[in-house]
């Protein structure tokens, strides 16, 4: 590492650390401040006679308790401004009795002590939300505005305390109407954020209710429409199994069409579960997922349309989110229904493959295409166009590809990924 390097380093952690304390290091700034004023030998004078305090002092001894109690009093204030936050009227409260002593025990008031007094009312007034406090802060402005008009007028005819005294009752006015001035500003500020944050859940509601709604009636939709027909399905196929003049060829087939039917139903039964849910849907509870796959092809498979199928280990399987598990098996569906509508009786079984690596899954379905099938790629259907939608859902790609005599599907998919539905709900 550079020179450069490790200056750079060092600055940014100097950094990092005072913007973690920074109520302390305001705290320090004001009081460094303060004593530089000092240092200079500012000080507002109460009274044109010796301090109470030490009446018969010698001129150096005056000097070194007057400053040995403006650096107590700096400490003490300092304490004082520490406190705003956490307990602001016992730290105003502290403040103006620690001015007081200074001002009895050294018959003045040195200008840096004024300084951490002022900015400590200073903040807290802004950040005060008492109606006491609006009372007190406008009292002062308009205290504050006599006292300019009688140093106006009486400056020359004051006594030097009587002066002093209106001048500090001056400078706190000042000081507590810009407070009240910026804290009008935040308040308007804040005021103007709720209102678009009321706005905003305004309209997010009624979006929420809208959506609500339509899923409503998609699911109803689906009971009224598709439930009914798969229904009917199930029971012309099993009345048609009672028929003793059917043969075995027949029955299989309509064991089949019955099987299909009653799982399709329960699947819609399921999704039409879901959608009057609302936000308490979770997509993993549809039938279907990795560990369902072989009971899917098992069902599916037939004698001229043979498949097989190669899935990872059940220790690997346990790796895959349950939303990218539902995809897959989604992917498998489709991509089996796909097969056994366009393809020809095999030279070779249709093949599944689901591979797992350290981070991928992939899932590949190859089949023979029927020469009735056209060279293009491009479908009328939904099915492919809802599968890439799904896959890239969770983050992953599906792809196609034809030749003359064979039709591949191919999906990557991370194995953790979940659905935005179930991380942020409807959008």
């Amino acid at each position: 590492m550079s020179q450069q390097e490790r200056a750079n380093g060092g600055f940014f952690r100097a950094q990092n650390f005072v913007l973690r304390h920074r109520h302390v290091a305001y705290t320090l700034w004001v009081v460094t401040l303060a004593a530089i004023v000092n240092l200079l030998g500012f000080k507002a004078t109460w009274g044109a006679f010796p301090a109470p305090g030490i009446p018969h002092a010698a001129p150096f001894g005056e000097w070194l308790v007057a400053n040995l109690v403006a650096v107590i009093s700096l400490a003490a204030l300092g304490t004082m401004h520490l406190l705003r936050n956490k307990t602001p009227a016992a730290a105003v409260a502290g403040a103006g009795g620690i001015l007081a002593i200074e001002a009895i025990l050294a018959g003045s008031v040195a200008w840096g002590s004024l300084i951490i007094a002022f900015d400590l009312l200073y903040n807290v007034t802004v950040r005060a939300r008492s109606w006491w406090v609006r009372g007190v802060s406008l009292g002062s402005v308009a205290l504050s505005a006599v006292g300019v008009v009688v140093l106006m007028v009486y400056s020359r005819e004051l006594p030097a305390p009587i002066t002093a005294l209106v001048t500090f009752v001056v400078i706190l006015g000042s000081v507590l109407w810009l407070a009240e001035t910026v804290r009008a500003s935040h308040l308007i500020a804040e005021q103007q954020t709720e209102r678009a944050e009321s706005a905003k859940r305004v309209v997010e509601a009624e979006k929420k209710a809208a959506f609500n709604e339509a899923r409503l009636a998609i699911s109803r939709d689906l009971h009224d429409t598709i439930s009914g027909q798969l229904s009917v399905i199930s029971l012309r196929s099993e009345a048609a199994l009672a028929r003793p003049d059917i043969g075995d060829s027949g029955r299989t087939n309509l064991e089949a069409i019955r099987e299909a039917s009653l799982l399709a139903l329960g699947d819609m039964r399921s999704l039409i579960e879901v959608l009057r849910r609302g936000d308490n849907a979770d997509v993993s509870e549809l039938t279907g997922s990795l560990e369902h796959i072989p009971g899917l092809v098992e069902r599916v498979g037939r004698d001229e349309h043979p498949i097989q199928l190669s899935m990872p280990a059940a220790e690997q399987i346990s790796r895959v989110s349950a939303d990218v598990s539902v995809v897959v098996y989604r992917i498998v569906q489709e991509g089996l229904a796909n097969a056994l509508k366009h393809g020809s009786a095999p030279a070779k079984p249709i093949a599944v493959s689901i591979s797992i690596t350290d981070a991928l899954l992939t899932v590949n379905i190859e089949n023979n295409r029927s020469p009735s099938v056209g060279t293009s790629t491009q479908r009328t259907g939904y099915g492919l166009i809802g599968l890439r939608e799904r896959a890239e859902l969770v983050g992953g790609t599906l792809a196609t590809e034809t030749t003359d005599s064979t039709w591949v599907l191919r999906a990557e998919l991370p194995l953790n990924k979940e659905l935005p539905l179930n991380k942020e709900g409807p959008s």
